[in-house]
């Protein structure tokens, strides 16, 4: 999953999406599941990337704009979340 926030870098933004913007984009399609092939070196590097990776398929999202996100944060480790309680919650119950 690839998360990105408010502040990220347009530039890379552009290498890899091929919009500076891509919060409020109304192009933005919702259901993307990979980069675009575009040919700059950083597209590239992170589509193999991807692409070398166990599942082989992306999720992306964006920054209190896509449903993606709540699953984002439920794959974090230390941090709490929604849907259940962190790794110092846990060990302070169990304790």
């Amino acid at each position: 999953m690839l998360w990105v926030g408010y502040s990220a870098d347009p530039a890379l933004l552009y290498d890899l999406f091929g919009m500076e913007q891509v919060h409020g984009a109304s192009n933005w399609p919702r259901d993307m599941r990979a980069l675009p092939d575009l040919d700059n070196p950083t597209s590239r590097r992170i589509r193999a990337l991807i692409d070398n990776s166990t599942t082989g398929q992306l999720l992306i999202a964006r920054q209190n704009e896509d449903a993606n996100e709540m699953a984002f944060g439920d794959m974090l480790v230390e941090d709490s979340n929604n849907d259940g309680m962190s790794y110092v919650d846990c060990k302070l119950i169990l304790l």
